[in-house]
């Protein structure tokens, strides 16, 4: 069965507006002080080479303490915007080259939390559907 882009924005409204309910929206409980403390230590402990701006995972809770506040507001206000990735070649055993995109270790803690969000939202085997559905215009069971 094909679909076009709008069914399956109603599709997954729908089942996104059903399953979160309540008065909270998506970025309020993505932005949690306990889903955010989560995600950091799921940031850290993956540990990674810093991004663009240089911060290390170990550098990101002082970042926090100073620039919080704003950073929450951007979030809430979805004026928020991630930084550049920073381009690492890795060299394949086969002589090719591997474009690696690293993003800052904020952009991953953002990343962290609304990833634990939108999994408690949808099984992560409906977001691979859905992902199918975007690339190949076909329904899945």
């Amino acid at each position: 069965m094909n679909i076009v882009p709008q069914q399956l924005e109603m599709f997954a409204a729908s089942q996104f507006a059903e399953s979160i309910g309540g008065s909270l929206r998506l970025m309020e409980r993505i932005i949690e002080r306990r889903n955010m403390f989560r995600a950091l230590k799921r940031v850290r402990a993956n540990k990674g080479a810093p991004g663009v701006d240089g911060m290390t995972v170990n550098q990101l809770g002082g970042y926090l303490k100073r620039h919080w506040p704003k950073i929450r507001e951007d979030l809430l206000n979805s004026k928020y915007n991630p930084f550049p990735v920073r381009r690492k070649e890795i060299d394949k055993p086969d002589g090719g080259v591997r474009l690696l995109g690293i993003p800052t270790v904020l952009d991953r803690l953002i990343q962290q939390a609304t990833a634990q969000i939108v999994e408690q939202i949808w099984d992560p085997r409906d977001l691979f559907r859905i992902q199918l559905w975007i690339q190949t215009g076909k329904i899945t069971t």
